[in-house]
């Protein structure tokens, strides 16, 4: 977006492989820490200035990665519970601080909750300075919503899936 990087990646619960039928091919990595770090490392070293998880994990297992300083995450946006969630979580300050705070007020867990019952946004106020070489992210101020759907909402035609081409 403009001269700031994003680099997103994606992590899963640890029950995936037992609730879901992945080909042989597909390892798991049940250390969801480990994986976050060295993911987000490699997206950093790629020239990404901001990391978005996007989430299928527990509420508990968001708030630990939103705390890690060392995988410095700016946000998560997840799935799993059935409930909407929208919380701030403050870095861990008993880890090293290997990331400077770039997130003012802390790191947004959003989630919508289920059957499309909520629909969400959130947005990122990125300031950085330019350096020549990219950005500089200073810092990230964080808002969302989160609006319910009813049989009133409006169709987003938008959004709405192209209808199948009939040959004749």
């Amino acid at each position: 977006v403009g001269v700031v990087k994003l680099g997103f990646f994606g992590l899963v619960t640890k029950s995936t492989p037992k609730i879901s039928s992945p080909s042989a091919n597909v390892v798991f990595d049940a250390d969801i820490l480990s994986v976050a770090r060295k993911t987000a490392s490699s997206l950093r070293s790629r020239g990404a200035d901001v990391i978005i998880a996007i989430t299928h994990m527990s509420e508990e297992e968001d708030k630990l990665l939103a705390s890690d300083k060392i995988a410095g995450v700016n946000l998560v946006l997840g799935g799993h519970e059935h409930e909407s969630l929208a919380v701030m979580v403050h870095r861990d300050e008993e880890q090293e601080d290997v990331r400077d705070e770039q997130n003012d007020g802390g790191v947004l867990v959003f989630k919508c909750g289920m059957n499309c019952n909520w629909v969400g946004c959130v947005d990122l106020d990125i300031a950085h300075s330019n350096n020549g070489n990219g950005s500089d992210v200073t810092s990230i101020f964080t808002s969302w919503s989160m609006n319910t759907v009813t049989k009133r909402t409006k169709e987003d035609k938008t959004q709405k899936e192209p209808e199948q081409r009939r040959d004749k």
